[in-house]
C-alpha cells in the first residue's frame, strides 16, 4: 500500500536558531520533510535552510515556495546545488508564480506572463542541475538531481506541474470537492506531455489545528482563511464554487485592513476546504480521505500558540494511526 508522508512548513520570521530547533524537533518526531517559505524580506530562506542542513541528518529540506521573479532561476539552481551538497542530497525545490499582492507588488515587481515564466524557470533549473543546458551559464560543480515541485491553486499553474514537475504542491486545499479541479488540471497537464499522471507526486500544503472542540478549531483558523480568499484570483475561487459577492466583500474588507469583518465573512465551507481543523477524530478522518484520493504527502503549518505540542499531538494521535 502507498505510504503517505508528512512534512512541516514554517517561515523565517523568527530567529534562525528558533527555526532550526523546530526543524530538529520535526526530524526527531519522524516528519519526512521541512519547508521554509521564501516570503517577502524576512530572514533569507536559503541561509535558514543551510543552518537547518548543518543541524539535521535525515529530514528533507525544501523551499515552499520560491518564484522566478525575486530569484532568477539560474541563481536558484546554483543556490540549491550548494545547499544539496551541504545537506547530502536531502533537498527539494518548491516554486510557484509568486503572490502578486503579498510579495511582488510591495517590491514593485510586475508578474508578467506568470505561467510561461514558471515553465521557463523549471526548464532552466532542471537543465542547470542536470548539466544539459544549452546556455552559456552552467553550474560548475557536481550535484545530484533535486526534485522540483510546482506550487499553486490556479488551474493553469497546476497544469504546468503535471507537464513538467516531479510533483504538484497544492496550496491549502483539503477536501475532495475542492481538490477535484486541481487534480484534474495536474492529470491533464501530465497527459498532454505524454507523462503518466500517477508519476506526479501530489502534495497538500495546509494549515492544521487540532482541538477538543471542532468549533474552537474553526475559529482559530478562520482569520487565516480570509487571507487566502484575499490573495486568490476570482477564477480560482470560482473553481471552488464560492459566491462572488461574498468573496468580493472579504477581499474588500481585507484590503482595507478590516480583518475582523473579513474573518467573520469566511464561511465554514471555506474553512473545510482550506484547512485540517477539528478534533483528533475529525482530522484523522479527513487525512484518510486525502490518502484515498491519491495524496502522497501532507505538509502542515500548525495554528497554535504552542506549535511543538500541536506537532507532537499530530504525530502521536493521527500520523501513528494512518494505515
Amino acid at each position: 500500500m502507498r505510504l503517505l508522508k508528512f512534512g512541516i512548513a514554517t517561515d523565517s520570521s523568527k530567529p534562525v536558531d528558533e527555526v532550526v530547533r523546530s526543524v530538529q524537533e520535526a526530524e526527531r518526531l519522524g516528519f519526512d520533510s521541512a519547508w521554509i517559505a521564501d516570503l517577502s524580506l524576512q530572514r533569507d530562506a536559503y541561509v535558514v535552510l543551510t543552518a537547518c542542513a548543518l543541524k539535521t541528518r535525515t529530514i528533507r529540506l525544501g523551499i515552499a515556495v520560491t518564484n522566478p521573479y525575486t530569484r532568477h532561476p539560474a541563481v536558484t539552481a546554483a543556490a540549491f546545488a550548494t545547499l544539496n551538497e551541504i545537506a547530502e542530497g536531502r533537498t527539494a525545490i518548491g516554486i510557484g508564480v509568486g503572490s502578486k499582492q503579498n510579495l511582488l507588488q510591495p517590491l514593485g515587481i510586475k508578474r508578467h506572463r506568470p505561467n510561461e515564466t514558471l515553465k521557463e524557470a523549471v526548464k532552466i533549473i532542471r537543465e542547470l542541475l542536470s548539466s544539459t543546458t544549452t546556455h552559456a551559464a552552467k553550474v560548475n560543480f557536481v550535484t545530484s538531481l533535486i526534485p522540483i515541485y510546482v506550487a499553486g491553486r490556479g488551474r493553469e499553474t497546476l497544469t504546468v506541474a503535471g507537464e513538467m514537475a516531479d510533483g504538484a504542491m497544492v496550496s491549502s486545499l483539503t477536501t475532495p470537492r475542492a481538490l477535484s479541479y486541481a487534480f484534474e488540471a495536474i492529470d491533464r497537464g501530465a497527459k498532454s506531455a505524454g507523462r503518466n499522471p500517477e508519476s506526479i507526486q501530489k502534495i497538500i500544503y495546509t494549515r492544521l489545528c487540532i482541538t477538543k472542540n471542532e468549533k474552537e478549531a474553526k475559529e482559530q483558523v478562520r482569520p487565516l482563511i480570509a487571507y487566502r480568499i484575499w490573495d486568490d484570483s476570482f477564477s480560482t475561487l470560482q473553481q471552488l464554487g464560492y459566491d462572488r459577492t461574498t468573496t468580493q466583500k472579504i477581499k474588500n474588507a481585507y484590503a482595507q485592513k478590516d480583518f475582523e469583518t473579513a474573518k467573520m465573512l469566511a464561511t465554514d465551507q471555506m474553512i473545510d476546504d482550506f484547512a485540517i481543523a477539528g478534533t483528533v477524530d475529525a482530522c484523522l478522518e479527513k487525512i484518510e480521505r486525502l490518502k484515498k484520493l491519491g495524496v502522497n504527502q501532507i505538509v502542515v503549518t500548525p495554528v497554535s500558540t504552542n506549535r511543538g505540542e500541536q506537532l507532537k499531538q499530530f504525530v502521536h494521535s493521527i500520523v501513528a494511526k494512518i494505515g
